[in-house]
């Protein structure tokens, strides 16, 4: 059985209250039987184990919580996702989904001069309510303490604006040679911000602007890796280096 979030407006007292989607899913696809125990969370790293009370005025699932834990599945580090927009919508799609799964805390997709698809101010906070349920449905999949943030889409410029020096700054450049395990120390930061170029890379002045900012850029190796690849090998590689 999924975990599932749920927010402050379902819990009273002991009790966890679905119902719309989440009730449909778990009563009429998923068919859980009263009785069965179920793992819920409240979306800030903590689970609760719950068992299933039955139904009620036929929109209502009754969740009673028995125990209450730490969600041991959070990074003991945060990361930040700046994806420059790839050419296929359904590529952020992918790269959403993926990186969710592998642990990032929030994405903020950029436009930037190599964009092909670029981000109309009318679509994009549908877009990013379409993505924030990709990104939910991942962290259940994944069995998450929390859900990740998806930002708007920004330009490259107001994406700057979001670099401060309390971070440690990663950009991957197929011109760089240094690898990431060349750069990082052993003791992971308390952040880190990852940059993915869209298919084309980063220009030379924007890689310029962010070096300014303090990024270090790194290799991914001799292969050139397409952004979704690039993305999903990037937060790994960082994790893995990290023993995460």
């Amino acid at each position: 059985m999924p975990k599932y979030f749920f927010s402050l407006e379902e819990l009273f007292g002991d009790i966890i209250i679905f119902k719309g989607e989440k009730f449909h899913h778990l009563v009429n696809v998923l068919r859980i039987k009263q009785g069965e125990e179920i793992t819920l969370c409240d979306g800030q790293s903590k689970d609760y184990q719950t068992v299933f009370m039955g139904v009620q005025n036929k929109n209502s699932a009754y969740f009673k919580i028995k125990d209450s834990f730490p969600c041991p599945n959070e990074p003991n580090f945060l990361i930040s996702l700046y994806q420059a927009l790839p050419n296929k919508a359904d590529k952020l799609d992918l790269i959403i989904q993926k990186s969710v799964e592998l642990g990032v805390h929030e994405v903020i997709p950029v436009q930037t001069s190599r964009s092909i698809i670029k981000a109309k101010s009318k679509e994009n906070n549908n877009k990013s309510s379409r993505l924030q349920r990709i990104a939910e449905a991942a962290a259940e999949q994944s069995e998450r303490g929390k859900i990740p943030q998806i930002h708007k889409a920004h330009t490259f410029e107001e994406a700057l604006k979001f670099m401060d020096s309390q971070k440690l700054w990663l950009v991957a450049h197929e011109k760089e040679q240094r690898t990431l395990k060349s750069i990082i120390s052993e003791k992971p930061p308390c952040s880190v911000g990852i940059w993915i170029g869209p298919e084309g890379g980063f220009s030379d002045n924007e890689i310029e602007l962010l070096i300014e900012k303090g990024a270090i850029t790194f290799s991914l190796g001799r292969r050139i890796l397409r952004t979704e690849t690039a993305t999903i090998t990037s937060i790994a590689q960082v994790l893995v280096l990290w023993n995460e």
